[in-house]
């Protein structure tokens, strides 16, 4: 069952009043993104690039510093992270993955939501145990010093307009109210 689908028959049998149900669309974009700590060598940009093919099937993109920082002794053009830009089957997969395999297995959960001036809904999720993917189990010994993933998806505007309540009930997130 695709995610459209699956969203339509959940606003029909909630009765949510939309002027054309076949035209809802919830999920934008999603992105996956690893930010390095301090240490930017080059095994662990490797790293983090592995982490990040192996959890999306797709090739990641190394992000760089834009400015160098005395603070954070970074300079200029130093890969500082990677990232993922997810879309479509590969988006809709990343959902039910997360709904089915990840969220039963959290420990904690707090998603931080971010509106903008366009009525863009993003919901950023931190995950600390990287293990909960199953296909980083097997390489435990690799990764075991990494952690905290960050996945953001984008959701649509018609999304914004909801409540936070309803929205999670509406997308099943465990959230406690």
């Amino acid at each position: 069952m695709d995610l459209h689908n699956y969203y339509k028959k959940k606003l029909l049998l909630r009765n949510v009043s939309q002027k054309n149900v076949n035209s809802l669309k919830f999920l934008e974009t999603g992105v996956i993104y690893y930010s390095l700590p301090k240490d930017c060598s080059l095994n662990s940009v490797a790293t983090c690039y592995a982490i990040l093919k192996l959890i999306a099937s797709k090739s990641p993109v190394i992000l760089r510093a834009k400015k160098s920082s005395a603070l954070f002794k970074i300079r200029k053009g130093i890969p500082v992270g990677a990232k993922v830009n997810l879309r479509k089957a590969a988006l809709n997969l990343l959902y039910f993955r997360l709904l089915y395999q990840i969220f039963p297995n959290l420990t904690t959960f707090k998603p931080f939501d971010n509106f903008s001036k366009n009525q863009e809904f993003i919901l950023t999720l931190k995950i600390e145990d990287i293990f909960l993917f199953p296909e980083l189990r097997p390489f435990y010994f690799y990764f075991s010093k990494y952690s905290n993933l960050r996945i953001s998806l984008k959701f649509n505007e018609s999304i914004a307009k909801l409540s936070p309540k309803f929205f999670f009930s509406l997308c099943e997130f465990p959230v406690k109210n």
